[in-house]
């Protein structure tokens, strides 16, 4: 779990991290207006850290060191100790790979992130994500993006129909495998 357990923004890791990652304090203020109201913001149910703990079941709880919610994914790992359930942190100390840093100084391997390949912080994949920020803006709809319909798909097509002969069955399965069109309308 990615922890927004609580409401309250006056921890040290919303003011260190407030500006300059990928996820600020003024998109956590967004998030929220987004999701309730400020009147309903301290209720268990949108802010958990602040309920009863006890019988839920376990959780797994990962924080991130340059992150606005480290301190309160920590202090939810530590009322869930509290409530007797078992907790174990690893803070990772280095970008995404199938192989991590911790902040104690051993390496892991990482079977927890979407980073099968080791490739996020590649040079060419930074490089290609700073371009689409460029051209294409911040915050892509998931639907549109998993649907194939953004201009980068279709020149993503273009250039491996043209570098591959493909028979008509193939064509139609790589089609189908990374634009799926004919579900997505």
């Amino acid at each position: 779990m990615c922890p927004v357990t609580d409401c309250d923004f006056d921890r040290p890791s919303y003011r260190e991290n407030a500006e300059g990652y990928f996820l600020t304090r003024s998109l956590m203020d967004w998030f929220w207006d987004m999701y309730c109201p400020p009147g309903e913001r301290t209720d268990p149910r949108a802010s958990p850290l602040r309920g009863q703990l006890s019988g839920l079941p376990p959780a797994f709880v990962v924080t991130c060191e340059f992150d606005p919610l480290r301190d309160e994914g920590i202090a939810y790992a530590q009322a869930l100790d509290a409530a007797g359930l078992l907790k174990l942190e690893r803070v990772i100390d280095s970008a995404q790979g199938a192989v991590v840093s911790l902040a104690d100084g051993r390496e892991m391997i990482n079977l927890c992130a979407n980073n099968y390949l080791g490739l996020s912080s590649h040079p060419r994949v930074l490089e290609a994500a700073r371009l689409a920020l460029d051209t294409h803006g911040y915050g892509l709809s998931s639907v549109r993006f998993i649907c194939g319909t953004q201009s980068a798909h279709k020149t993503l097509e273009t250039r491996l129909a043209a570098e591959h002969v493909w028979t008509s069955d193939q064509r139609d399965r790589f089609a189908m495998i990374t634009v799926p069109k004919r579900v997505c309308r």
